[in-house]
């Protein structure tokens, strides 16, 4: 049987949202291709039936695909958590080759967010994409993929 070439060998990657939906997939899709992935969310543990998924959850699949993976709660709303999840990945890796940016935040109720304008929450209100752009402090530069859903 021919050896397939992992194209992300060695890699070190960041994926946000990653307990569930697109998030989730983007990891596994990762981990088919050898990077190790970094995977956040506010979801450690399924624990609501009507929410299925979890950190836990998907770094048992990554490692079926024979990635390696990492799992960090990280409320994406939180500039600290933030600036911490960056901090670790720099003393475990010195690096990041890839972030794809696929939480959603939020710092207010979602009724509130519709009441204020869509436009106007997100010019005033929305930290998570800034939050992670101004982590990003260490060279070269991630490549960056944004799926941000606000």
């Amino acid at each position: 049987m021919p050896t397939v070439r992992k194209s992300l060998a060695d890699r070190i990657t960041l994926v946000t949202g990653a307990s569930r939906g697109i998030g989730k997939g983007i990891a596994l899709a990762l981990a088919e291709q050898g990077a190790t992935v970094y995977l956040t969310a506010r979801t450690m543990q399924a624990t609501a039936p009507d929410l299925p998924g979890s950190l836990e959850e998907t770094v048992a699949l990554v490692a079926e695909r024979s990635g390696r993976g990492t799992a960090v709660q990280v409320d994406h709303g939180d500039d600290k958590q933030i600036a911490a999840l960056f901090g670790q990945i720099a003393r475990e890796q010195g690096h990041l080759y890839l972030l794809v940016n696929n939480a959603i935040g939020f710092q207010r109720d979602p009724v509130d967010i519709i009441k204020l304008g869509i436009t106007a929450y997100l010019r005033r209100d929305a930290p998570c994409a800034l939050g992670l752009s101004r982590s990003i402090d260490n060279e070269p530069r991630p490549n960056y993929f944004g799926t941000t859903f606000y």
